[in-house]
């Protein structure tokens, strides 16, 4: 039995219905996790017997470098996401070059770089290695003046709290 391990509501709709179409529904388990639960879900979930867990972002690099030892089957960020991302950053500013803050761990940040160039942004990145680090790392960018803040769902949830 394989794990798919959403880290929140949306992401685990769309992926019920694909696996529903694609007719996996009874080789694999779906259920909903937060950031700061992964770990602990994908242990339970490992002592279940389930075989391989899938994810995406902060949550599959958590698992990965905790002691879970399902193999994590990693969902990659794409080119679209951060383009999108990007596209709408720029356009809820208004501005010509706005300052885009981008939170998130290294394996979501790799390509972004790239984006930002081509579309005349200043971008400025906080690597995130843990869920404890995404509050003091929140006010950083914050601090630091961002017009725009891009991250997952735990980042923007306490984004839009600090204002």
């Amino acid at each position: 039995m394989i794990a798919f391990l959403a880290p929140y509501e949306e992401i685990l709709t769309t992926g019920r219905q694909v696996i529903e179409d694609l007719g996996f529904s009874h080789k694999v388990h779906c259920c909903l996790g937060g950031l700061d639960k992964g770990v602990e879900i994908a242990r339970t979930l490992e002592n279940q017997g389930i075989e391989a867990i899938v994810t995406r972002g902060g949550m599959a690099e958590l698992i990965s470098k905790s002691d879970v030892q399902v193999p994590v089957v990693e969902i990659p960020i794409t080119f679209q996401d951060l383009a999108e991302s990007l596209v709408e950053a720029k356009k809820l500013t208004g501005l010509d070059s706005p300052r885009i803050a981008v939170l998130a761990f290294r394996n979501m940040i790799h390509s972004i770089e790239v984006f930002a160039k081509v579309m005349d942004v200043q971008l400025m990145i906080y690597p995130l290695r843990s869920a404890d680090e995404i509050p003091y790392t929140v006010a950083c960018a914050l601090e630091d003046r961002s017009d725009v803040l891009i991250g997952g769902m735990s980042t923007i949830k306490l984004a839009m709290e600090q204002g």
